[in-house]
């Protein structure tokens, strides 16, 4: 029994731990198996200045070229770069608005922390164009004249 085990443990499991081919310099490795390799956080594009080669599944693929500076790029944003080319995804913005019916709605794909949306629009309700969403007053209120109908 003991000769069976060293048997295994030599030919079989000892070739595979010095055989791993999981191997990426530019992201985090996984092997759920023998002969399974997982790339992580690399990309699988031989173009790419980030790739590593030999991987049966890659997740959350992030490709990287060489001129390619990764960044967020809405103006609006808290953390915008002025320096990225390519839009990575993460822009946020505090106290803006994704509503495109408010006055201060942001095109940007980007999280909204403490979204705040401003309704332009007459706020007097003595008005007869008073708008009972409006945040805002914008100056555009109209009032009954006397005697006109």
């Amino acid at each position: 029994m003991v000769h069976k085990l060293k048997f295994l443990l030599i030919y079989l499991i000892f070739p595979l731990s010095i055989y791993s081919q999981c191997e990426c310099e530019f992201g985090a490795v996984y092997e759920p198996g023998p002969g399974l390799c997982y790339i992580i956080n690399a990309c699988s594009d031989p173009n790419s200045s980030n790739y590593c080669p030999g991987g049966d599944m890659y997740l959350n693929e992030n490709c990287i070229y060489d001129e390619e500076v990764l960044g967020c790029m809405c103006e609006d944003a808290y953390n915008f770069n002025a320096s990225a080319t390519v839009d990575d995804g993460n822009c946020i913005i505090v106290n803006g608005c994704s509503n495109p019916d408010a006055s201060n709605y942001s095109s940007c794909n980007a999280v909204f922390y403490n979204e705040d949306c401003i309704f332009s629009g007459c706020t007097d309700l003595n008005a007869c164009n008073y708008n009972s969403l409006a945040t805002l007053d914008d100056g555009s209120c109209d009032y009954a004249e006397l005697y006109y109908d």
